[in-house]
């Protein structure tokens, strides 16, 4: 009965948090409803652009950094760096300890996830989740 009454939960659990093709966490929607990554190598030339502007700002990040802790001996968070804010829609993190310092820059408008990141080795990364 005890087994019944889970099986009965979850399977409510499953119709309910399933909207719009979504999850209630907002997960990523389903494989059938899926958009186009933006970033992917046919996207359209305004969305290069926009990649490219992330990527600058990225370099920039970390030439502020190196630069700030060259002179000071520690990594500054982000309110404490000049430059130019990213693009329109990509979501910057920075975190710092002083002694180290990482960093992604992540594309809210990409139903891919693409991201950016880098850290004070100042290699610049981009990718997406494993799906």
């Amino acid at each position: 009965m005890a087994r019944r009454a889970i099986a009965i939960v979850v399977a409510i659990i499953l119709t309910v948090s399933v909207i719009g093709g979504r999850t209630i966490r907002g997960a990523a929607p389903t494989v059938a409803q899926q958009q186009p990554c933006l970033n992917a190598p046919d996207a359209t030339q305004a969305q290069r652009d926009r990649r490219m502007q992330a990527i600058r700002t990225a370099r920039q990040i970390n030439t502020e950094e190196a630069r700030l802790f060259g002179a000071n001996h520690t990594y500054r968070p982000q309110s404490d760096l000049a430059g130019a804010p990213p693009p329109d829609d990509f979501v910057l993190t920075l975190t710092t300890d002083g002694a180290t310092y990482a960093f992604s820059l992540k594309d809210k408008r990409d139903a891919c996830y693409y991201a950016i990141f880098s850290d004070q080795a100042g290699v610049i990364y981009e990718g997406s989740p494993l799906r």
